[in-house]
């Protein structure tokens, strides 16, 4: 089945079904180009739209439980926005473990689309994944402490979410209304505990490297360094932040998760 023509038959009835072969054929795709970026040499499936450039995605509702695991990865660092230096262009990446070291899969080109492609029959691999690391560490939050922490990073991801990407409009961006509901929501139904008390001393437990971060709370008195020169060392050795854009880093991070800077060893 083929699209002929630009406004399309989008607009009519069937589009479920058009739907599902823009799905198809972009699973396919993306099966193909991770082949070749294996060394493999395979072909690129055909489009289903007969315009060559990528004119359509998705119109339809996104599924909420994919959009709820897409942001509470993102938050937790399964997910990750890095940048692909060969391309220098930010993408979405998950790490996984494999039999000789640890595989990082690229996903989407942004986190709408991340989405979009967990949604595909083809990334049920992907999105299985990206469920299985996020179960393993509620399941690793045996203690109250331990829950209260992850709770408190995910407080934390939000509130920097509404300082940084919401901060013109605030409280009332409905993006922002959205993704706290799905945080609250995700807290009351795997019981995380109360908030933080951030002057608790006792709040240390070492990062967990299975899925790129530490679940220490954020301490208010630890700033990043004003000097984009400073090294990060000079910090405490539970801290350490990003040399050229000053975000906060985790213990074996190879890279600023958010601008892509490598971090010195």
């Amino acid at each position: 089945m083929q699209e002929v023509g630009g406004f399309s038959l989008r607009c009519i009835s069937g589009t479920d079904i058009l739907r599902s072969f823009y799905q198809k054929w972009r699973g396919e795709r993306i099966r193909a180009e991770r082949a070749m970026l294996g060394g493999q040499q395979v072909d690129v499936p055909i489009p289903v739209h007969l315009q060559k450039d990528l004119v359509f995605w998705d119109f339809m509702p996104s599924d909420p439980a994919v959009e709820k695991l897409v942001l509470i990865a993102r938050a937790f660092g399964i997910l990750r926005q890095e940048t692909n230096q060969k391309i220098k262009k930010d993408v979405i990446r998950y790490r996984k473990n494999s039999e000789l070291d640890e595989d990082i899969v690229t996903l989407a080109a942004n986190w709408e689309e991340a989405v979009q492609i967990l949604e595909l029959p083809d990334c049920r691999d992907d999105r299985r994944e990206v469920q299985k690391q996020l179960d393993q560490l509620l399941e690793q939050a045996e203690t109250d402490l331990q829950k209260q922490e992850l709770r408190g990073r995910l407080e934390t991801f939000l509130a920097e979410r509404l300082r940084n990407e919401f901060r013109k409009i605030g409280q009332d961006t409905p993006q922002y209304l959205m993704e706290k509901s799905i945080i609250q929501e995700f807290i009351a139904d795997n019981k995380l505990g109360s908030k933080l008390n951030l002057d608790d001393s006792n709040l240390n437990v070492p990062p967990n490297s299975n899925f790129g971060f530490s679940v220490q709370p954020e301490n208010p008195l630890s700033k990043p360094p004003t000097n984009k020169d400073e090294p990060v060392n000079q910090l405490s050795s539970q801290r350490k932040f990003c040399s050229h854009c000053g975000n906060s880093l985790i213990e074996d991070d190879r890279f600023c998760s958010k601008c892509g800077t490598p971090v010195p060893k």
